[in-house]
């Protein structure tokens, strides 16, 4: 048994809980099932009782679902909208399930008017708590609550979720099945990996004026700075598993011609070299950082690295 399932089925449900990870992970879909588990007739999602019908059409009056809804906070009124419904009793009798999606866009006004609830919650009530870093909600949240946090998905499972995934799309997604299938599903990203990939190759394997080629690709997709640098990294990673005799290891098996060209003009040294100027780079950038004068020292290191230790 799971361990929603074993709450429920033991009576030993906590009053809040805070489900940890990053979008796409599931947090979502872990809580609708806890939800669905929550207020089933027959405490198992059975997906037969009145309560599964509705939830599964997404009509349960004893589930309530909250959201920032595109917006950067939820605010305190939509908190005390919800709280002033708190002390309803369930309208099939038995539990009420209130799930704040975002909850670490709620400002500080809002957690503190749902702390007050939480510390006295009323019977049968169970708060979901969505978020992606816990550390961005308060503390007097977070000890009132246990903390789930959503573990990465295996290589394994990933494939069974998405079949046709190949190697490097394992790897992009860190575990995250969410980002899997929305990555698989876009031929706007597979052709900015291709885009991307060629111009990293060039900077490698052209003369100087291939430093400022890419720089301009780096330039006119910068708003896909973290795809960027993850990309650059996993090439380099995969010229170093090539130089180091690790082939069985790289990521861009679809990539192979350009790994080698790659590859035969880098040392494991100067990889190395290339691989720290990029981990830098994104680094000292962070979230607000100058992206254009990051991007170009980075690059330039790229290329001095690449002459130094042929």
């Amino acid at each position: 048994m799971t361990f929603f399932e074993k709450a429920v089925a033991n009576d030993s449900l906590g009053h809040a809980y805070i489900i940890e990870g990053e979008t796409g992970s599931g947090k979502k879909t872990l809580a609708d099932y806890f939800a669905a588990l929550a207020v089933c007739a027959k405490g198992c999602a059975c997906g037969e009782c009145r309560q599964c019908v509705q939830t599964k059409a997404g009509v349960n009056p004893d589930i309530t679902v909250i959201s920032a809804e595109g917006k950067t906070s939820i605010s305190v009124d939509k908190v005390r909208d919800l709280i002033s419904t708190v002390a309803y009793r369930a309208v099939h009798g038995g539990r009420r399930v209130f799930i704040i999606q975002d909850a670490d866009l709620l400002t500080p006004q809002a957690q503190n008017a749902l702390l007050k609830v939480i510390e006295e919650p009323p019977a049968g009530v169970v708060f979901l708590l969505l978020c992606r870093q816990k550390s961005q909600m308060l503390r007097t949240i977070t000890s009132r609550s246990q903390v789930l946090k959503v573990s990465p998905l295996s290589k394994e499972v990933l494939k069974q979720i998405v079949p046709q995934c190949g190697e490097f799309e394992i790897a992009y997604c860190k575990g995250n099945a969410g980002k899997l299938m929305q990555i698989c599903a876009d031929d706007e990203f597979k052709t900015f990996r291709d885009d991307a990939v060629k111009a990293i190759a060039k900077l490698f394997t052209h003369g100087e004026d291939a430093l400022y080629d890419t720089a301009d690709f780096f330039e006119q997709n910068k708003e896909r700075k973290e795809d960027l640098f993850t990309i650059i990294l996993y090439v380099l990673r995969d010229v170093m598993c090539k130089k180091t005799m690790l082939a069985k290891y790289i990521i861009n098996t679809d990539k192979a011609d350009i790994i080698n060209s790659i590859s035969s003009v880098l040392s494991p040294v100067s990889c190395m070299r290339a691989i720290e100027a990029v981990l830098e780079a994104e680094r000292g950038m962070g979230k607000y950082g100058n992206y254009n004068m990051a991007v170009q020292t980075m690059l330039i290191r790229c290329k001095n690295a690449m002459k130094k230790h042929r």
